[in-house]
């Protein structure tokens, strides 16, 4: 059977992105910034290694569903999307 309005499976990458981001979300609504975000318990739950997951946080800034700089020892992580203005229609 299938679902007019049903959303196609994601692929195992964006999958895996999406869960790493969400981590993140997570890590910075509770107070972690920087690599610190990478130590807070929702994503070290992701199971990977520390340099898996900055390569993950680099493909979804990539793509647009983050924002990530990493120069050294020093990174930035931010979630402007969750902060923009929403278009209204009318």
């Amino acid at each position: 059977m299938t679902y007019p309005n049903a959303v196609a499976p994601l692929d195992a990458v964006s999958d895996k992105l999406l869960k790493e981001q969400l981590a993140a979300v997570l890590a910075s609504l509770d107070g972690r910034e920087g690599d610190l975000l990478f130590e807070a318990l929702p994503v070290r739950a992701q199971d990977a290694p520390t340099h898996a997951l900055k390569e993950l946080a680099r493909e979804a800034s990539r793509r647009g569903w983050l924002d990530y700089r990493s120069i050294g020892n020093v990174t930035e992580i931010g979630f402007s999307y969750l902060t923009a203005p929403t278009e209204t229609a009318g």
